[in-house]
């Protein structure tokens, strides 16, 4: 396990993540015409942090710089039994992120523009619960 006040900063950063993801979903949410170029860049901040906690809570240990949720627990493995499942949600947004924003690729060239809309509220609550489990389980929470 890191050591506490890593893991202070750690929290400080995904405390950032939630509330971007939270503030960027209330700013699309609104019923304020933003135009498009605002619509989009609040979106695409939202799928940015979005991705970036479904990597804290599922992605597996890749790289020692990553920030994952299993380092807060002294047994990593802890929290791989403890976690919620992804979930198909999670996961097809991870996955459309990556083609559609994260990446520059040919597969979006192939996506119908009625499969390019994201149910963001949704995704938002979806990953929120989770992290919510997280808090009420981690050891280092206090």
């Amino acid at each position: 396990m890191k050591p506490r006040q890593v893991l202070l900063s750690a929290s400080r950063v995904l405390y950032y993540e939630v509330d971007m993801l939270n503030e960027t979903a209330r700013a699309l949410s609104s019923q304020k015409n933003n135009g498009v170029f605002l619509n989009n860049a609040l979106l695409e901040s939202f799928l940015i942090h979005l991705r970036n906690l479904i990597d804290f809570l599922y992605l597996p240990k890749c790289n020692k710089d990553d920030i994952l949720a299993q380092d807060f627990f002294p047994n990593p493995e802890d929290w791989l039994k403890l976690r919620p499942k992804q979930g198909e949600s999670l996961d097809t947004a991870k996955r459309k992120t990556n083609k559609l924003l994260a990446h520059l690729t040919y597969s979006r060239l192939r996506i119908p523009k009625d499969q390019a809309k994201w149910d963001f509220m949704y995704l938002r609550n979806e990953i929120v619960s989770r992290i919510q489990v997280f808090l009420g389980v981690c050891p280092s929470n206090g």
